[in-house]
């Protein structure tokens, strides 16, 4: 009688580890797998079977069916994309870049020189909408041009000045803007001989 009783348990025990596998099987799987027909039938023993294959004694269980979602996007997916030529446009205005060539970094102009040529380089080149504005000791010299080469500061003081360049577009919006460029301008000393 007790091993009649230890047998019972099991055979019991057994059946618990059968389920939970089945189970297991059914929620880890795919889901094609989980349309698998499942019958359960009561063997001689008075036990609960579970097959996959019908008998005369078995009855069909109908399982729930279970939603797998497969398409989740990845965050990495989203940041990784390059920018299109759709991107807006205010993100492709600043990619402007501009620097003064010449006057150089601290270069000195002695009379007689009255007018000081200022050359630029410009990447990408000026859309027919943008110009270079530019500021003398932080102060607007001029009105914004078009042409890089077409600018000229006249009749300076004498002392040292800061120049810097910006890329503009109507309506004062900025590009871009240079590095400061320190430049001096020196006078002749004329003497006038005594009688």
């Amino acid at each position: 009688m007790h091993y009649y009783l230890d047998q019972a348990k099991q055979k019991k025990h057994n059946l618990y580890i059968v389920m939970g596998l089945l189970w297991t099987s059914f929620f880890v799987l795919e889901p094609a797998f989980c349309k698998t027909n499942v019958y359960k039938q009561v063997n001689s023993d008075g036990q609960i079977e579970y097959s996959d294959q019908p008998t005369e004694e078995s009855t069909q269980i109908i399982l729930p069916s279970i939603q797998v979602n497969s398409t989740v996007e990845q965050p990495s997916q989203i940041s990784s994309q390059p920018l299109s030529s759709e991107q807006p446009e205010n993100l492709k205005k600043k990619q402007v870049t501009i620097r003064i060539s010449s006057p150089i970094e601290q270069q000195v102009f002695v009379s007689p020189v009255t007018e000081i040529p200022v050359t630029f380089e410009v990447q990408p080149a000026l859309k027919p909408n943008q110009k270079i504005k530019l500021l003398l000791d932080n102060q607007p010299y001029g009105s914004p041009q078009e042409d890089t080469g077409n600018f000229v500061l006249k009749n300076v003081e004498r002392g040292a000045h800061e120049l810097k360049a910006m890329v503009i577009e109507e309506p004062d919006q900025v590009l871009g803007t240079s590095a400061s460029v320190t430049f001096h301008q020196q006078r002749q000393i004329v003497r006038k001989n005594r009688p």
